[in-house]
């Protein structure tokens, strides 16, 4: 679940299993953190915390079922922004997280929609490479299934090359979406078709969330780095602003939540979370 963990018992063996699991190259930096904290804490006697961890998993029963009984969906998105956003959008609403119904579209590097109910986040797109969701700067989001498994068995791509990168950058060249829309305001017609799409999707995406909390949301909000986008933003929020208030809270707000979380257990507000 959600909140600040104590870094203890099976939680510190787990991590150190990733650690050492990951070598030679760590598949994201924070593989690394609890040995880079250990090197320099030594031998005193301070504790060590996470919060809201990329592991928080708090889906509603019937999230996970597919088509197939084989391949159930799975949490994976980006928790700790998701989080304090929420907990800020509730605050400027009048609310306590846990009292609130909000639906969070993360955009940034990858890209992903929660409904959040009442504190817990119970279905969310991936913000990862499982493929759900709308597509981001550089990952797909969904393909088709027919031509993706045709492609994989056509013995003219290597896995590494099935697994290409996409989005902005397979449709554009570019990652930066400041560029991208420079170039579609500049003329550039393809540039506009595919901004057009990324916005298309992702209202899409907030529509489905929206039903997951039964129609009814206190706010849906915007947040991550394309969220400064006054194309996007303005274009998003006159698609699905007739559902819900629409709050906007560009770039991420991930330091700031590490900080109020350990706060929150440092000055008796909640209890830290041990495994």
């Amino acid at each position: 679940k959600g909140g600040t963990y104590l870094v203890t018992g099976k939680l510190r063996d787990g991590m150190y299993a990733a650690y050492r699991g990951s070598f030679p190259k760590a598949p994201h930096p924070s593989f690394i953190v609890l040995p880079l904290a250990d090197e320099i804490l030594g031998s005193r006697p301070i504790p060590i915390y996470i919060v809201d961890p990329d592991g928080v998993d708090e889906f509603q029963d019937v999230a996970y079922i597919t088509g197939h009984p084989d391949l159930p969906r799975s949490s994976g998105f980006h928790v700790l922004n998701h989080k304090a956003i929420a907990r800020k959008a509730s605050r400027d609403l009048g609310k306590r997280y846990e009292d609130a119904d909000l639906v969070v579209a993360h955009m940034g590097g990858g890209i992903s929609i929660a409904a959040h109910r009442h504190g817990m986040v119970v279905d969310s797109t991936s913000g990862g490479s499982a493929g759900e969701g709308p597509f981001g700067t550089n990952r797909t989001g969904p393909l088709p299934l027919n031509k993706l498994v045709d492609r994989c068995f056509s013995g003219a791509y290597t896995k590494s090359e099935i697994m290409t990168q996409g989005g902005f950058l397979a449709h554009t060249g570019c990652t930066d979406l400041r560029i991208i829309e420079q170039k579609a305001a500049d003329g550039d017609a393809h540039c506009d078709l595919i901004i057009r799409a990324f916005i298309y999707q992702v209202c899409r995406y907030i529509g489905a969330q929206f039903t997951v909390l039964n129609c009814q949301a206190d706010a849906i909000v915007l947040t991550g780095g394309i969220a400064y986008s006054q194309r996007v933003v303005g274009g998003i929020r006159d698609c699905v602003g007739k559902l819900a208030p629409v709050l906007v809270y560009p770039g991420e707000k991930e330091n700031e939540a590490m900080v109020d979380g350990v706060l929150s257990v440092l000055r008796g507000e909640r209890s830290p979370i041990i495994l």
